[in-house]
């Protein structure tokens, strides 16, 4: 690794894995601390990447302050108007991929996704390659 530092000792490491959960957020105060909470407590050694799309209510300070209390580990991406989830979600893909993160996951603020989970996706990762597969269902195709 690029640090000097034994693969197991970088942080945001995992199974040789640099990993980095994006969470995009827009009025997500509420949330936002919980969310960050349950990722850092279900795998402490992953980077935490919150994209806020100048939310209205405060949740661009709030993970800020996330960001401050945890250098280093939780970074924050500040946008200036409302561009979207997928907007966010590829913007957040373009900031791992240039810092070289090795394993991008999307989280949703809002708890739809279960923290409590990813450790499963990452040590399936790091037990060997997986192949993903995804199926567009279309209208015609006999799904």
């Amino acid at each position: 690794m690029t640090s000097g530092q034994p693969a197991a000792e970088v942080p945001g490491n995992r199974h040789g894995q640099r990993v980095l959960v994006i969470i995009p957020t827009y009025n997500e105060r509420e949330n936002l601390p919980l969310i960050h909470r349950r990722v850092k407590e279900a795998c402490p050694d992953v980077h935490v990447l919150i994209i806020d799309d100048n939310s209205p209510d405060g949740t661009g300070q709030l993970a800020d302050d996330l960001a401050q209390a945890d250098p280093g580990c939780t970074h924050v991406l500040h946008r200036t108007v409302k561009n979207g989830l997928g907007a966010a979600y590829l913007e957040g893909f373009a900031w791992g991929l240039s810092r070289e993160y090795s394993v991008l996951v999307e989280m949703d603020a809002d708890g739809s996704h279960a923290p409590e989970q990813l450790h499963r996706l990452l040590d399936a990762v790091g037990a060997g390659p997986i192949w993903p597969s995804v199926h567009a269902m279309c209208p015609g195709d006999g799904a």
